[in-house]
């Protein structure tokens, strides 16, 4: 997976700026396919430490064709709990569309290592990861 960082002032317009302009760092991902099969990427997000959490993603195959996308609100949690249920529900997706066989990426490290049984499961997440 190609990866790179680039600079840029984010504009937005006179009226919604309530701080004044400042750089940011943007992290580009490049898509990279399967060389056969279907690959699932997913990414949860949350607002706040304890805030409301969402999830989006999107299922291609080996060719980048579209298989499936989606994005769903899941209620308030951590960020971890964002990046569980959007794992979860990604992974009932493509069983719903007969998918029994999958490449999956996630963006968390801790999740990652969590299914992989590499670290424990915290307790939020104990009846969702096992």
């Amino acid at each position: 997976m190609s990866l790179f960082v680039q600079e840029y002032i984010a504009l937005e317009p006179m009226d919604r700026l309530q701080a004044p302009l400042t750089a940011t760092r943007i992290l580009v991902v490049t898509w990279s396919r399967v060389f056969e099969g279907i690959k699932l990427n997913v990414d949860g997000f949350f607002l706040g430490n304890f805030g409301k959490i969402s999830s989006r993603g999107i299922a291609q195959n080996n060719s980048g064709n579209v298989i499936f996308v989606f994005a769903k609100h899941f209620g308030e949690g951590t960020s971890l709990q964002a990046e569980a249920y959007v794992l979860l529900h990604g992974i009932n997706l493509c069983i719903t569309h007969s998918i029994l066989n999958a490449t999956i990426e996630v963006d968390s490290k801790a999740l990652h290592d969590i299914v992989i049984q590499k670290s424990t499961t915290p307790w939020q997440l104990d009846g969702l990861i096992r």
